[in-house]
């Protein structure tokens, strides 16, 4: 169970970061883009960087909880359906 968990997180926060590598990537390559002014580039500002990363892991915890619930949810109903077809035969 613990392994599943930590697989989830695994999963969600590689394509979090992926997203936002993606991102960076595309600021800095404009900002220091040739012919591109840096003053019309874009401007990180700490302050929302730290909000965005707060952000993020406010959304990772909700995806972990609400896909650890809906999972069993399914194994649920999957292991129901298991037994009730064995009560049948």
């Amino acid at each position: 169970m613990a392994k599943e968990k930590i697989l989830l997180v695994i999963d969600i926060f590689f394509v979090m970061v992926l997203c936002f590598v993606v991102l960076m990537i595309t600021m800095f390559v404009q900002n220091t883009g040739g012919g591109v002014d840096a003053s019309e580039g874009y401007q990180v500002v700490p302050a929302t960087v730290a909000l965005v990363a707060v952000l993020l892991a406010g959304y990772l915890i909700f995806l972990v909880k609400r896909s650890k619930k809906d999972l069993k949810e399914i194994i649920d109903l999957a292991y129901e359906k298991e037994d009730n077809e064995e009560e049948e035969a």
